[in-house]
């Protein structure tokens, strides 16, 4: 066989080619032509821009442009090109490939399937004279199985020969891609409104689509008007039924003229959605003479459709319901029918007349609670936005509690808008009953808000005297009359339910721990615990004192409860003695007064002071109590705050008293250890013993002995069960052993112990003279020092 010799295209050499994932058929061709090398100048292949625009199925439009330059002393024979397209259209969506020179077909193709990787076009060997330059024009024929929005952007590469071997060209791209649209209008937008209101008997545009015809070909869209004639269909998905909506009127504006529904006598027809309304090719004129008949659509030109509509009055309307309107039309292009298709991205909202809008504009208390004497500021804001040119005066105001207080529990309401006060109503009024259920207050000022105004008012609540706890949470409504008529506004609530107190601590309530039970005889224990809240809008401080604690229960005095101490304890901080009584009189009947002289004053914070009071109750030995008697204390806090006092209890869970037997205890002792040998002691021990102390100690309950307390009697102690203990001189000591259960109770045991002190040691005597050495006659003075070992 001949050796053959394949020569690339200089912008290709050194380059791999492939056919992503097969070879085309020209790529087979070519390895089998033989050609030698020789070095010849090679034409020039370049893409020219066609921008088509979009495609529509059926249309046959040119989408590329390649010029060729020859060489310019030797013809150039085109044998092939392929064709690949680099975007998503494949084979339904393009039918057929052709290629021309001029009025010359070159070469088609309709072998679509390998499109995405490259198809081969025969050109059957057309010659390009050497010197001249041609425009190869690369034709596709849309198909029809299009959803829209396919792209094409084809690349061609041409495989030649010049003489006597064969070449292929670089990829020559299309520079700019175009798009298959699904017939018709190529675009399609909704023309966002605003979202508005519609009162009773108001017209209002609810839709304005544009339908826009943008693509490669020369066909104008026309109207569907075949079978039913229907070219526009109009139907709500909102809810607004036709005892809402009243009638339509839709105008198609083409080339700047309008063409309206005409019914002969009306451009308004009665709504009759029929899901949806359906409107034929006779049911528009041209709005000018209300005669001409309506225009197709030229080619890359628009149609824009603009959908009103009417409500009903007042009396049919349902208020909240909603417009949503979806516009079809039904076109022809290039002999297809299509149907298209736009929905409006605004929903409008039917109201009947007064204020559309009221927000709830006030400020939450910090603390969250009113007191007596103090005013409660609701903010709310009612607009009029709609459609109509209409103004509305305001005149009655509607307010419910949600909480739990009555109408007797406030003294006054007062509505003002600005500096104008609108009504005031004070207790005793009758009004007030109904604060709970709902009461409505007419306005003794009205007030006038201009179309599509604001109006921002101020509803006061004055606390008279509350339950403590009770509630506030009021929701409003606002009546204007617009147009004659009289309407109520939404409702909206204050954003927080408010606590209601008279002053001084807001809370005073017991809390558990502890929760009751069984006191024992001897016992400390705490009775109750009360918490203390100063939570208000004020900045004052509380002062504490006198606390008054009454007996509830059946205990006595002295002979079952011996002492009671107050102590105070902050969050966070070590409890504070606030006061004690060991004097008891009166504990059962008006109550033991206990003064509170230091740690009294509660500091006011701005989101709540809080404190608690631990009150602890002593019961008498079991010798004195009397068994199933009852400690239930009724505590009344006194108080003062901005110089007024305040009075106000709390009530303990109860404690029954039970007798809880003393432990006894009892001890033995024996010498642990000698430090020297002594003769026979005269006592128990010598002062050089190590005595080890063994405490036993049983409880008649049953109960646990939990501390062990020794005093040695020479002003030593040990708080261990079995300690050792050395004296360091003799006498006689008296040994107590104290022991507590686990109630609190304690019992004790003394024994004497004898203890032989170091010997005696006689004393030691020195003296001193003074002067040292004395003249004849001088006066000497002596002093003596004596010491003694013993002491």
């Amino acid at each position: 066989m001949m050796k053959r010799t394949f020569l690339l295209h200089p912008n290709e050499r050194g380059i791999k080619m492939t056919t992503r994932g097969r070879l085309s058929l020209a790529f087979v061709l070519l390895l089998m032509i033989g050609v030698s090398t020789i070095g010849y100048g090679l034409p020039n292949f370049s893409d020219q821009n066609i921008a088509a625009g979009n495609l529509n199925p059926t249309d046959r439009i040119l989408v590329q442009e390649v010029r060729v330059t020859g060489d310019s002393t030797h013809a150039v024979i085109l044998t092939a090109a392929t064709v690949q397209n680099m975007g998503t259209a494949g084979s339904g969506q393009i039918d057929k490939i052709e290629i021309w020179d001029g009025g010359a077909k070159l070469g088609e193709t309709t072998n679509i399937a390998g499109l995405p990787y490259g198809v081969t076009v025969n050109l059957g060997g057309y010659n390009i004279p050497s010197g001249s330059t041609h425009y190869m024009k690369i034709y596709v024929t849309v198909g029809t199985s299009v959803s829209g929005g396919e792209t094409v952007n084809l690349r061609v590469k041409f495989y030649y020969q010049m003489n006597g071997s064969s070449y292929a060209s670089a990829w020559i791209s299309d520079l700019t891609g175009e798009t298959i649209r699904n017939g018709g209008f190529d675009q399609l937008s909704d023309t966002a409104l605003d979202a508005e209101f519609l009162n009773p008997n108001d017209e209002a545009t609810v839709q304005v689509a544009v339908f826009t015809d943008n693509d490669a070909n020369g066909n104008d869209v026309l109207w569907a008007q075949t079978g039913s004639n229907t070219i526009v269909k109009v139907e709500n998905l909102g809810t607004a039924t036709t005892a809402d909506v009243k009638d339509i009127k839709i105008t198609l504006t083409i080339n700047g003229k309008d063409y309206v529904t005409w019914d002969g006598a009306n451009q308004w027809l009665p709504w009759n959605p029929g899901s949806p309304m359906e409107f034929d090719y006779t049911d528009f004129v041209d709005s000018a003479d209300f005669i001409t008949a309506l225009a197709n659509i030229p080619n890359n030109s628009s149609v824009t459709v603009t959908v009103e509509m009417r409500i009903q009055d007042q009396g049919s309307v349902t208020d909240g319901r909603t417009i949503r309107t979806r516009v079809t039309l039904l076109v022809k292009e290039g002999g297809q029918s299509y149907e298209q298709t736009v929905t409006s991205s605004t929903t409008q909202t039917i109201r009947k007349q007064g204020f559309e809008e009221i927000e709830e504009d006030s400020t939450s208390l910090v603390s969250g609670t009113m007191t007596t004497g103090s005013s409660l500021e609701q903010t709310v804001k009612v607009t009029d936005d709609d459609v109509n040119a209409d103004d509305i005066r305001a005149n009655k105001i509607y307010i419910r509690n949600l909480g739990t207080a009555s109408g007797d529990e406030i003294h006054q309401i007062q509505v003002k808008a600005g500096a104008t006060t609108l009504v005031t109503i004070t207790q005793p009024n009758a009004l007030f009953d109904n604060f709970k259920a709902g009461m409505t207050i007419p306005f003794t000022t009205t007030k006038l808000v201009a179309d599509d105004g604001s109006l921002t008012l101020k509803i006061y609540y004055e606390i008279g005297t509350p339950v403590d706890g009770h509630t506030v949470q009021p929701v409003v409504k606002i009546q204007g009359r617009e147009n004659g008529v009289d309407y109520w506004s939404d409702e909206v609530t204050y954003p927080d339910s408010i606590a209601l107190y008279q002053p001084g601590f807001e809370t005073v309530e017991n809390v558990t721990p502890p929760e009751g039970g069984t006191a024992y005889s001897g016992q400390r224990f705490l009775a109750q615990k009360i918490r203390l809240v100063d939570q208000d809008e004020n900045d004052d401080d509380v002062t504490i004192g006198p606390i008054v604690v009454k007996n509830t229960g059946t205990a006595q005095a002295s002979s079952d409860v011996i002492k009671i101490e107050i102590w105070r304890q902050d969050p966070g901080a070590d409890p504070v003695l606030l006061g004690e009584a060991t004097n008891l009189a009166g504990l059962r009947t008006a109550g033991v007064t206990i003064s509170t002289p230091d740690h009294n004053v509660v500091t006011d914070k701005a989101t709540g002071a809080e404190t608690f009071l631990n009150i602890y109750v002593t019961i008498a030995e079991p010798e004195q109590m009397t068994a199933g008697r009852t400690v239930q204390l009724r505590t009344r806090v006194l108080h003062t705050e901005a110089g007024v006092s305040y009075d106000k209890a709390a009530l303990s869970n109860q404690w029954t008293l039970a007798i809880n037997h003393r432990p006894v205890p009892d001890f033995t002792f024996k010498k642990a250890s000698t430090s020297a040998a002594s003769a026979v002691p005269k006592a128990d021990f010598t002062y050089q013993d190590t005595i080890k102390f063994t405490g036993t100690a049983t409880d008649p309950d049953g109960d646990s002995i939990v501390a062990w307390h020794w005093d040695f009697g020479d002003g030593t102690t040990s708080d261990e069960q079995n300690p050792t203990h050395q004296y360091s001189n003799g006498g006689t000591f008296d040994v107590t052993l104290t022991v507590t259960d686990d109630k609190g109770l304690t019992g004790s045991v003394t024994k004497t112990i004898t203890v032989e002190g170091p010997p005696n040691e006689p004393p030691v005597v020195d003296f001193t003279w003074s002067p040292s050495a004395p003249d004849v006659g001088e006066k000497v003075t002596f002093t003596p020092t004596v010491t003694d070992p013993d002491t």
